[in-house]
C-alpha cells in the first residue's frame, strides 16, 4: 500500500511540484574557528550548485558543532537535493528541536516528507509552519500540494486559491491550478486562464513552455522539478543566542496547558534580559490566546513590534486585528464595541477549517477557526466551531471556554448551549450540564437533543423518574432521532 502511494506521488510530483520549495533563507548560527570555516565553505558551495562538496564540509560542520541548527537544516537542503530523503528529514528534525522557533527547517521537513509518501506529517509541519506566518502563500500553497497528491482537489483548489487571496500574483499558486483544472477538472478553459495568468507573472523558464503548449492544445512531458531556489545572496554567518532555558521551560508549559507557571516563567525571562525576543513574543501569545488579556497582549505585540521590527513575527502579527473577546452584556449597549470584519476573508478560513475538520484533522480545523477569528474577531459561529474541533481532539477545558465565549457574541444560540451543557456532562460537571439545558429548554421548549440529554442527565443524578419524562418528550419530537433507538430500550426495560 505505501509503495502505491509513493509510485502516485512520484507520478503526480511533476505537476504541481513548483509550489513545494519556499525560499532558501541562509541564515547562521554560532561557531568559529575551522567550524564555521566548514559551514561557510559549505553555504558557497550549495550556492554554486556544488552539492557533493557542500555536503562533506556541512557533514564536517555538524559534527564539531552538533548544536547549529543552521548547519543541520542546510545539510538537509543538501541531501534532499542529492536524494537522500530520508536523510534529509533526519536533519531538518534536528535543526527543528535546536530551533523550535525557526519556521524553515519545518517547510523543508515537509518536502522531504512529501517524498516519502508521508502526506499527513507534511500537512502537519506545514500547519505548524503556518503558525510562524499566518498569511504566507508559499506556505498555503504548499499545503495544497499535499492535498493535490492526497487525491483532494476540492482541498488543493481551496489551499491554492487562498495563496492568490494573500498574494495575487503568486506564480506556483497559478500555475499548479492551472494543472488541477486541466488535469483532475477537465476544464480546459478555465485550465488556459490561469495558464494565460502565469505566462504574464513568471516570464519564460521549463513551466511557461508546458503552458504554452497547453494552450496550443500540445501536450508536452516535463522534466522533474528543479530544486528549491536559491535567493539573491547568502546572508554572512552571524553568531545568534541560544534560546533561554527559561523560555524553553514555558514553552514545555504551554504545550501541558500550565499557563501560570508559563507566566511566570516568561516574566522572569524578561526580567532577566528585557531585550530578549523570544520571551516577549511567547507572553504576547501567551496573553492573546491562553490567558485570554486583549489588553495586554495588545501592548506587548506593539512592543515587540518597536524593539523588533526586522523580526518575520513582527510583521506577520501587525497584519493580524486585535480580537475582543471580552463579555457582551445584554442588552446591547447603544455603541457596543467595534468588530474587526473582513468577511469574505473569515468566511474563506471558515470554509477551509470545516473542510479539515469533516477530515478528522483536528489541528488543521484549529488553525484556520482561529485565522477566521483574525478577520471576524465577533462571530459566534466561528467560535462554536473552534469549539466543536477542540471536543473533538479531547481538549474539553478549551471547547467550554469556546462555547461560551460563542454564547456571549450570540445568547440566542441554542446550539451553543447545548453543546456546552455537553461538555460540562463530559468533564462530570452534572450540575452545571443540568443548569445550561435547564436555559437551552427554556429558550427552545422543542429542542429534541437538550430534552434526551437531560434524561441522560436525571440517569446520572440516580432519579429515573424524571428520566423517562424527558425521554418520553424527546420520542414526541423525534421518534427517529439518533439516540431513539437507545432511549425506547430503556423505556422498555424500565416499566413503571
Amino acid at each position: 500500500m505505501q509503495n502505491h502511494q509513493n509510485n502516485r506521488i512520484r507520478k503526480s510530483f511533476r505537476l504541481a511540484s513548483i509550489a513545494i520549495f519556499p525560499a532558501l533563507l541562509l541564515v547562521t548560527g554560532c561557531g568559529d574557528g575551522s567550524g564555521k570555516s566548514n559551514l561557510e565553505s559549505g553555504l558557497s558551495k550549495l550556492s554554486k550548485g556544488d552539492y557533493n562538496g557542500a555536503a562533506k564540509r556541512l557533514e564536517i560542520s555538524v559534527r564539531q558543532f552538533p548544536d547549529n541548527a543552521t548547519a543541520w537544516c542546510n545539510l538537509g537542503i543538501v541531501q534532499l537535493k542529492l536524494g537522500l530523503t530520508e536523510d534529509a528529514a533526519l536533519s531538518f528534525k534536528k535543526a527543528i528541536d535546536l530551533d523550535p522557533s525557526n519556521q524553515a527547517p519545518l517547510e523543508f521537513l515537509a518536502q522531504a516528507l512529501i517524498r516519502m509518501g508521508k502526506l499527513d506529517d507534511a500537512r502537519a509541519a506545514l500547519t505548524k509552519a503556518g503558525d510562524f506566518s499566518p498569511n504566507s502563500p508559499r506556505i498555503s500553497a504548499a499545503i495544497g500540494v499535499v492535498e493535490f497528491h492526497a487525491g483532494q482537489n476540492e482541498m488543493a483548489d481551496t489551499y491554492w486559491k487562498q495563496a492568490l487571496n494573500i498574494d495575487p500574483n503568486y506564480a506556483p499558486a497559478i500555475y499548479n491550478l492551472a494543472c488541477l483544472y486541466r488535469d483532475r477538472y477537465g476544464n480546459k478553459e478555465e485550465a488556459n486562464r490561469y495558464f494565460q495568468q502565469y505566462l504574464e507573472i513568471a516570464g519564460n523558464d521549463e513551466h511557461a513552455k508546458v503552458a504554452k503548449a497547453a494552450m496550443e492544445g500540445k501536450t508536452l512531458t516535463m522534466q522533474p522539478p528543479p530544486g528549491p531556489p536559491m535567493p539573491p545572496q547568502i546572508a554572512e554567518p552571524a553568531k545568534s543566542k541560544p534560546m533561554d532555558p527559561l523560555v524553553v521551560s514555558a514553552r514545555k508549559a504551554i504545550e501541558r496547558q500550565n499557563y501560570d507557571e508559563a507566566l511566570d516563567l516568561l516574566k522572569q525571562a524578561m526580567k532577566k534580559d528585557p531585550t530578549d525576543s523570544d520571551a516577549l513574543w511567547e507572553l504576547a501569545v501567551l496573553y492573546d490566546t491562553h490567558l485570554q488579556l486583549p489588553d495586554k497582549a495588545a501592548q506587548s505585540y506593539q512592543k515587540f513590534r518597536t524593539l523588533f521590527p526586522a523580526d518575520p513575527r513582527a510583521g506577520a502579527k501587525a497584519e493580524a486585528p486585535k480580537r475582543s473577546i471580552g463579555p457582551v452584556a445584554a442588552p446591547l449597549p447603544l455603541q457596543p464595541p467595534p468588530r474587526q470584519v473582513d468577511a469574505r476573508s473569515a468566511q474563506e478560513a471558515l470554509t477551509s477549517g470545516v473542510r479539515l475538520y469533516n477530515l478528522k484533522d483536528w489541528d488543521g480545523a484549529i488553525a484556520y477557526y482561529k485565522r477566521a477569528l483574525e478577520f471576524d474577531n465577533g462571530s459566534a459561529d466561528i467560535l462554536y466551531n473552534l469549539g466543536l474541533a477542540y471536543k473533538a481532539k479531547g481538549d474539553l477545558q478549551t471547547a467550554r471556554d469556546r462555547f461560551s465565549d460563542a454564547l456571549k457574541a450570540n445568547s440566542s444560540m441554542v446550539k451553543a448551549g447545548y453543546m456546552l451543557a455537553v461538555v460540562f456532562r463530559e468533564m462530570k460537571d452534572t450540575e452545571s450540564a443540568v443548569a445550561q439545558l435547564n436555559k437551552v429548554v427554556k429558550a427552545q421548549p422543542t429542542y429534541a437533543d437538550a430534552q434526551c440529554l437531560m434524561g441522560f442527565l436525571y440517569l446520572d443524578k440516580g432519579r429515573p423518574d424524571l428520566a423517562r419524562k424527558r425521554f418520553e418528550r424527546y420520542l414526541q419530537l423525534d421518534p427517529d432521532g439518533e439516540s431513539a433507538k437507545q432511549v425506547k430500550e430503556w423505556l422498555n426495560k424500565n416499566r413503571r
